[in-house]
């Protein structure tokens, strides 16, 4: 399992963000076992339960990907402690 932070960036879906559980800026820590794949879901299990999204339909670089509703990006505790070393 890699531990990092999942935070959603944009929402893109014509259905009203008030009618979606995970809003902008919203972020989660827990973990993942399998980056996310086009064409399936993305699944990030954070402290309450998995957050499963909608299918990614694009990877938009090596931590940002696109699903049906959202734009999401992955921070690892790993880029976290690199980011740090170079502070």
């Amino acid at each position: 399992m890699i531990n990092a932070k999942l935070i959603k960036l944009k929402h893109t879906s014509k259905i009203l963000e008030s009618e979606i559980n995970i809003k902008v800026g919203s972020t989660f820590i827990g973990q993942f076992e399998n980056w996310p794949i086009v064409g399936e879901e993305f699944v990030f299990q954070d402290y309450y339960g998995p957050i499963i999204t909608t299918e990614v339909l694009e990877i938009i670089d090596d931590r940002t990907f696109k699903t049906k509703n959202s734009i999401y990006n992955i921070v690892t505790e790993r880029d976290e402690n690199i980011e740090k070393l170079l502070q």
